[in-house]
């Protein structure tokens, strides 16, 4: 559980100012989301679910797919590599 002396260390170096208001709200949030914090690290995590860091996937394979450029690049006349020769603008 955080003090209010903490959450106003905690505003000075985040260079924020808090009303008297605010520092109550941010307190009992902070506080609030540090007891779920807890909550959650009680519950026992599963050795299959540590281990899913796999460098294997069940994604799906990506497939290139011709690109809007792409198609507007190969319709043009005048081209040499990726550059379009076209008529002067004024």
């Amino acid at each position: 559980m955080l003090t209010k002396k903490e959450i106003l260390k905690l505003a000075e170096f985040s260079k924020i100012q808090l009303s008297k208001k605010e520092e109550s709200t941010l307190l009992k949030d902070i506080n609030n989301i540090l007891n779920y914090v807890k909550k959650v690290q009680q519950y026992p995590i599963s050795e299959k679910i540590k281990s899913n860091n796999s460098k294997y996937t069940n994604l799906r394979k990506d497939k290139i797919k011709t690109s809007q450029s792409d198609l507007l690049i190969s319709q043009f006349a005048d081209k040499k590599d990726n550059l379009l020769r076209v008529k002067k603008v004024l």
